[in-house]
């Protein structure tokens, strides 16, 4: 089916195979192995590394002629990665876990044991809706509007949880 022709064949590296395997010198069983899967990786690591610049160049130049529809693609993973983050946290539900806030705009995702500066100093840059999603959306997380999520960094607890005690 595949005789003569290039496939494209992902492998143990995250980025795709570049050799240009076709169906004569590779089977479609190659990676059953994890041998087989950290040779490919080698191979392809030692391609890169012999182009040198002119990989980077060339992927430079790719990015820059899909500029505006690579930062659009972007901009909508975080979107999502926003909205899943949310919604798993409020259990569906897309409110603030303290208020009862259901504004969208203003909900955010809070740190329960306000540990949140040394967590970010353990997790690479990069969006903490993105490290949640990867992964698989980790305990000692909460949902809580800006208001309430300030207030319990400013002074350790949020007002509207002492309302309430003093209420009852």
């Amino acid at each position: 089916m595949f005789k003569g022709k290039k496939i494209l064949v992902l492998g143990a590296h995250p980025k795709q195979c570049l050799l240009g395997w076709t169906n004569d010198n590779i089977s479609m069983t190659r990676y059953n192995t994890l041998e087989k899967r950290k040779k490919h990786a080698e191979d392809e690591k030692h391609r890169r590394d012999k182009l040198g610049d002119k990989h980077r160049q060339y992927k430079r130049g790719e990015y820059q002629k899909n500029k505006e529809y690579n930062q659009q693609k972007a901009r909508e993973n975080r979107i999502k990665n926003r909205l899943s983050c949310i919604t798993h946290y409020s259990n569906g539900k897309m409110i603030c876990s303290c208020c009862k806030c259901n504004d969208y705009d203003f909900l955010i995702i809070d740190h329960i044991n306000n540990d949140g500066a040394e967590h970010r100093k353990t997790v690479s840059s990069g969006s903490l809706y993105s490290w949640l999603k990867t992964n698989n959306f980790p305990k000692g997380f909460q949902v809580l509007c800006y208001n309430c999520n300030s207030v319990k960094g400013h002074y350790g607890y949020c007002k509207v949880h002492m309302e309430v005690d003093r209420n009852i």
